[in-house]
C-alpha cells in the first residue's frame, strides 16, 4: 500500500484538479492500492 500526501495548492492551487484528473484515475485503472492524504 501507497500512502501519498497531496498539496491541493499546490501549481497554484491545480495541485487537486492534477490528483483527480491525471494521478488518482491511473492508481484505479491499475488497482494500486493507496490511501491519500491531503495538506492544509
Amino acid at each position: 500500500m501507497f500512502h501519498i500526501i497531496i498539496n491541493p495548492s499546490a501549481r497554484s492551487g491545480r495541485g487537486l484538479k492534477i490528483w483527480r484528473d491525471q494521478i488518482e484515475p491511473e492508481l484505479i485503472k491499475k488497482n494500486v492500492l493507496y490511501k491519500a492524504y491531503f495538506s492544509q
